[in-house]
């Protein structure tokens, strides 16, 4: 099973390098005016639930007792925003890590790579 972030960021984001985009649904790159950052993870088991939070104390609540936890964006947590959380699971059932994304896409892939579910959140800052 695989798990794909899509993360979305600004268009004049100078701190992220790596972002990239595509111009329209054919692809075409002429002009980027979607940037994204992709992340695939691959586990034998996996959960995954979206988090609306209003501010830092309701977030470091949900977060705080994730033991291995790994932030892929950028969140503003002074402000109310939306979250996605994945957990993956070691093969005892034992959670093996936990990594969140705001502004974000996930797609749940099975282990051909077609696309089984997916979860979106944007925040409009």
């Amino acid at each position: 099973m695989y798990a794909k972030f899509l993360i979305y960021g600004d268009e004049c984001d100078q701190h992220n390098i790596e972002l990239r985009g595509v111009s329209n649904k054919e692809g075409n790159k002429a002009k980027l005016v979607v940037p994204y950052v992709c992340h695939v993870f691959e586990g034998k088991r996996m959960s995954y639930k979206k988090y609306s939070v209003s501010g830092k104390d309701e977030y470091y609540a949900i977060t705080r007792p994730l033991t291995i936890h790994c932030v892929l964006s950028d969140m503003d947590i002074t402000q109310e925003f939306e979250f996605i959380v994945l957990s993956i699971y070691a093969e005892d059932g034992t959670p093996e890590s936990y990594i969140s994304a705001a502004d974000a896409i996930l797609y749940i892939m099975n282990d051909n790579g077609k696309t089984i579910d997916k979860l979106a959140c944007r925040n409009n800052h």
